[in-house]
């Protein structure tokens, strides 16, 4: 998944946007209506803008979701050794 899960109704519909424009945009270029090409091709762009804000949301998510299950595993780790040195000391 590229986007979060809250973000993925509204990533699909930029990504229709995108689509939409974009085709818009290379008819009306086609055809030298270059204003009008102009501006599909912008509300395009504002689209794509928006999609990679989701996705660069997503990577941050992410970032952060692997830094907390690194502290926790460290935090067992830690809890382990602990554990391994009370023994220890009650064997000796």
């Amino acid at each position: 998944m590229n986007f979060l899960k809250d973000d993925q109704e509204r990533a699909d519909e930029e990504i229709d946007c995108v689509r939409y424009c974009a085709s818009l945009g290379e008819k009306s270029f086609t055809e030298r209506n270059y204003v009008e090409s102009a501006a599909y091709f912008e509300n395009a762009t504002r689209s794509l803008i928006a999609l990679d804000n989701m996705k660069q949301a997503k990577i941050s998510v992410d970032k952060a979701w692997l830094i907390f299950k690194q502290l926790e595993g460290q935090q067992q780790v830690d809890k382990l050794l602990k554990d391994m040195s009370a023994v220890s000391r009650v064997k000796s």
